[in-house]
């Protein structure tokens, strides 16, 4: 297995899987000014601070004191690492030697070898060494000297980096096209791939060799900083990051609602619209409950100051001041023309490193397709997506639409790799424009398939609910209209309603007082009808004792009589 060295340049040990070939030969080519003497003292330098590695730099095209010049606008301190840890020095090829073929490069790999043995090097960068093959006349010549830079390379056990121009895509090493990509165990290229817009170009990295080592064969974006070669991406093929189940408030209760709850965490949000749909005042609405959660928050804004998007949201009931002097929200506010779509790549992961926030805005990313051009920045696009995810960062992102009725996609084609998608477009009726709102997609998500009206207030964000009439949604004032309308209806309807009720209830009280008054009828009739029955029964009780009384009377009568007649007998 082949022994790496690392550069510590950490994207580019990433995705070379440790960095250079230990012990053998890397060559960096490149179109003048690409950067391949930046990224070789870059490696030497990070390599210093980080590794403590000690190098020697020769340098065949420029003097080493106008290099020290010259890198003073990057942040590595290198004259505070030369002579500890790396040495300079000039090749100072004397052209009449190459001329008379009197020249060879044994004396200046002696020196190398002498200033890397004395500072204990393990790494030696032979800078512009296509300025001495570009002298030499002879084919045999070139091969020579470069076949004994291999053999003093096998001798010493040393690492070396050389770097050579070339034009067009076109190697200039004298006459011999090619070979020094022969010789070299690890080629890297440094060029201008031209995008889709004919007048924009991007920087990239392609390294085109790597023997005995797997590595990514495809351009590789960068742009150059205050810290040297930075590029867009370190990741490998295999697309990894946390997944999480929480949910998180948007902002808009109704909107929670149509996603079941709300966005997942980590996930990423593309809000699309035509201009003034209120895809800023949704975002920001996801901002402010976050900030309420006391979750921080770093937004991006490529179309308003930061002053101003604060004075704006607050409108619609949306304090972003608060939480910006909390610490909770950082707002920064970046002219997208200003730099390419990449130099904004590179702010932005810098500001995540420097903020650390749960949640990124980027508001919108469709600014970054005027800077570079739509392939640049959906390449753009997919990193940041990447590079948060992987964070377990919640990304929302908004994006311009082209115009009112622009179809349901995007310039950098990033509604593809988003999880969520949801559209702001204008319902126009009856000389009304109205603010519509429909989720298209939301993954491992249960979403609402409505299309709802967004209501801007003093108060907030809402959405109505859905409207039909004849089967078209209707909003605004037609909405209103019409539901007038069936307000009146119905009033109209409760009243003849409450009329009959009315009168129902008159007619069972009417009936009810004639049932009160036959009722006491029945109870008078029942009482006569009592009293006649009681009054008959005593009448018949007080005449049978009438005739008991006038039979015992006679009884008594006729017994009186036969006592008195047997007395006579």
């Amino acid at each position: 297995m082949m022994e790496k060295q690392a550069t510590g340049i950490d994207l580019f040990d990433a995705i070379t899987h440790g960095g250079l070939p230990q012990r053998h030969l890397t060559l960096i080519s490149g179109a003048p000014g690409s950067g391949k003497t930046v990224l070789a003292l870059q490696i030497l330098a990070q390599s210093a601070h980080k590794h403590d590695e000690r190098a020697v730099f020769v340098a065949f095209e420029e003097c080493t004191s106008m290099l020290m010049d010259t890198s003073t606008g990057f942040d590595w301190n290198l004259a505070g690492l030369v002579d500890s840890h790396i040495a300079m020095v000039d090749a100072d090829v004397n052209s009449f030697e190459l001329a008379s073929r009197s020249f060879d490069i044994g004396g200046l790999l002696a020196t190398a070898q002498a200033r890397a043995e004395s500072m204990n090097a393990s790494r030696v960068v032979f800078d512009g060494i296509d300025v001495l093959l570009g002298l030499l006349q002879d084919r045999r010549d070139a091969q020579r000297e470069l076949y004994r830079l291999r053999a003093w390379l096998r001798e010493t056990g040393l690492t070396i980096i050389i770097t050579a121009k070339d034009e067009n895509d076109t190697p200039l090493y004298g006459a011999y096209p090619g070979f020094l990509d022969y010789v070299a165990d690890c080629v890297i290229h440094l060029g201008f791939r031209g995008t889709n817009r004919a007048e924009l170009f991007q920087r990239s990295l392609q390294i085109l060799k790597y023997r005995g080592s797997a590595h990514p064969s495809h351009p590789i974006p960068f742009v150059v900083t205050e810290r040297g070669l930075e590029l867009l991406c370190g990741s490998d093929i295999r697309f990894t990051h946390p997944v999480f189940l929480n949910r998180l408030p948007t902002g808009v209760k109704e909107l929670d609602e149509m996603l079941d709850g709300g966005y997942l965490q980590g996930s990423s949000t593309l809000i699309s619209g035509v201009p003034g749909t209120a895809k800023t005042t949704l975002a920001s609405a996801f901002a402010a409950a976050a900030a309420a959660r006391g979750e921080p928050t770093l937004l991006v804004s490529f179309d308003e100051a930061e002053d101003q998007i604060i004075r704006n949201v607050r409108s619609v009931g949306l304090d972003l001041s608060t939480p910006r002097d909390a610490g909770l929200l950082h707002i920064v506010s970046l002219r997208a023309s200003g730099a390419s779509a990449e130099q904004r790549f590179i702010t932005i992961r810098r500001l995540i490193e420097d903020v650390q926030p749960r949640h990124l805005i980027v508001d919108p990313l469709s600014a970054l397709v005027k800077a570079s051009g739509e392939e640049v920045a959906g390449t753009v696009a997919d990193e940041l997506l990447v590079r948060c995810k992987q964070l377990g960062m919640t990304v929302i992102m908004t994006t311009l639409l082209g115009g009112a009725g622009a179809a349901e996609e995007t310039d950098s084609h990033i509604s593809t790799i988003a999880d969520n998608w949801i559209n702001l477009s204008y319902n126009i009726l009856g000389g009304e424009r109205n603010r519509a709102l429909t989720v298209i997609k939301a993954r491992g998500t249960a979403h609402s398939n409505q299309v709802r009206e967004l209501i801007l207030e003093h108060a907030g964000l809402r959405l109505e609910d859905v409207y039909t009439s004849g089967g078209s949604v209707l909003m605004g004032t037609a909405r209103m209209e019409r539901e007038h309308n069936e307000r009146e209806l119905e009033r109209h309807r409760i009243e003849e309603h409450d009329r009959f009720v009315h009168e129902l209830e008159n007619g069972i009280h009417a009936m009810q007082e004639q049932q009160r008054e036959l009722s006491r009828q029945l109870d008078k009739q029942e009482a006569a009808l009592s009293a006649a029955i009681q009054s008959e029964a005593e009448r018949q009780s007080e005449r049978g004792g009438l005739h008991h009384s006038i039979r015992s009377s006679r009884s008594r009568s006729r017994t009186n009589d036969e006592q008195t007649s047997g007395e006579d007998c």
